[in-house]
């Protein structure tokens, strides 16, 4: 599943961006920087739910790339504890209003 949450988060890089994310190409493929940057995602989220995840990465590109001009050069950006913390809240809030589960 980390795969296609990596490839997920590219096809939406790209579809801002309009060019390919560059990968950093170091060590085999299940075990380069961008795979351990999904695992960790999975970590500060304390999600491994791919549709969890998935909101997380629509939610981050609407709320914090797309509307502000934000140019990401590394996945460490969906990293940030700060940023996964208030998705937490938003999260929360929205199952709340609209009583319903994600």
């Amino acid at each position: 599943a980390d795969q296609e949450i990596l490839g997920y988060l590219c096809s939406k890089y790209e579809q801002l961006y309009g060019h390919s994310f560059s990968f950093s190409l170091k060590g085999s493929p299940s075990r380069c920087d961008e795979m351990f940057a999904i695992k960790k995602i999975k970590i500060v989220l304390n999600s491994d739910n791919p549709k969890f995840i998935k909101d997380y990465i629509d939610w981050v590109f609407k709320s914090k790339l797309e509307s502000k001009s934000v140019k990401i050069v590394s996945l460490k950006y969906f990293m940030t504890p700060g940023i996964c913390n208030e998705f937490k809240h938003f999260h929360i809030s929205y199952q709340s209003d609209n009583n319903s589960v994600w």
